[in-house]
């Protein structure tokens, strides 16, 4: 039996999945292809923010999906959104000349547990 897998991207301010692989990518993975994501979703847009010679810097996002802001708090808001209304995830990545996506690493390693 072949196994096959989707890899997709998102968090919970994206409603989910805000970066994947299409169909027609489908491809079986190998442990080693699991930092490798796909392309935005439609309507999604993606840049690497603050990027290093590596090309590889913060994940920001944009599109329908992404929220509009936490609720009843502006300044948390502002500190994710760029001037261009892009979300900061948090995450490292690159993405390769034809938009694909690749996670490289963590800006912050946090757990939020139930205490918050």
């Amino acid at each position: 039996m072949n196994l096959y897998l989707q890899n997709s991207y998102g968090m919970t301010e994206t409603t989910g999945p805000h970066v994947g692989t299409p169909v027609m990518y489908f491809n079986p993975k190998k442990p080693e292809d699991f930092h490798e994501v796909g392309f935005p979703v439609p309507g999604g847009d993606l840049k690497i923010k603050n990027q290093n010679n590596d090309q590889e810097g913060e994940i920001c996002m944009r599109g329908r999906n992404v929220m509009m802001g936490y609720l009843k708090q502006p300044e948390e808001t502002c500190k994710i959104f760029d001037s261009e209304g892009f979300l900061a995830s948090g995450d490292i990545g690159k993405v390769r000349e034809d938009g694909y996506l690749f996670i490289t690493g963590r800006i912050k390693e946090i757990i939020i547990t139930a205490g918050g």
